[in-house]
């Protein structure tokens, strides 16, 4: 059985043994805690915050979720999940592991981004600024592909591009982890369209249709 153990009364397992798909299931790490209640994804990671605190354990443990992760399908948040927990039980000496994260989805990419920027060392920068440039280099593409294709772009906050007339924001980070497939700025061009022109006709009056009045309602019941 694998266990997790940290300062004061937090003493948790995961049940029934080892790391179980079961337990991932649906974006929440259930774990028993001594008083026996279910702990979210989030609430676990605020407990492996503190990385003075690393027990010669957790860089097992955190390989473990790596491996676990990998016989996970992409898009099921147990995956997600495993990943972001694994960020925090590796050591300062797992840049490389950290850095294979920086490819995977947004909430991923955010957790190793913030754990190799604890780390100080040469590998863990030159891992930080590799992907800050190949960000900056897909979001620059992106937008040039947009302009090309007569769609007006704004600013990007928080990794998601505003698109004209708005508000239309295109989640540009579900797009980079596949920037890699032959089609992938095709099909950004094609979700950008559709959303505008969703949110066209939303805003149309005609899609607006009036309420039938009914005898009731001329009445003011």
């Amino acid at each position: 059985m694998v266990g997790f153990s940290r300062k004061g009364d937090f003493q948790s397992q995961l049940e029934p043994s080892g790391f179980s798909r079961w337990w991932f299931s649906r974006g929440i790490v259930q774990l028993i805690d001594g008083a026996g209640q279910a702990v979210s994804i989030d609430n676990l990671l605020a407990q492996y915050d503190d990385v003075e605190d690393q027990f010669p354990e957790d860089t097992t443990n955190g390989l473990a979720l790596l491996e676990l992760a990998k016989s996970i399908e992409d898009d099921d948040l147990a995956r997600e999940d495993a990943q972001r927990f694994a960020t925090r039980l590796l050591s300062n000496g797992n840049v490389a592991e950290l850095a294979t994260l920086l490819d995977g989805t947004g909430p991923v990419r955010e957790a190793a981004l913030a754990r190799l920027g604890r780390i100080e060392s040469d590998d863990a920068m030159a891992a930080v600024a590799r992907h800050r440039r190949t960000w900056n280099e897909f979001t620059q593409k992106a937008m040039e592909t947009l302009r090309r294709a007569g769609i007006q772009i704004g600013e990007i906050v928080n990794g998601s591009l505003g698109l004209e007339p708005g508000p239309v924001w295109l989640n540009l980070s579900l797009f980079f982890e596949d920037r890699n497939d032959g089609d992938i700025y095709a099909f950004m061009v094609e979700r950008a369209k559709r959303f505008l022109a969703d949110a066209a006709q939303e805003a149309s009056p005609k899609a607006r249709k009036p309420r039938k009045k009914t005898r009731d309602a001329e009445a003011g019941v």
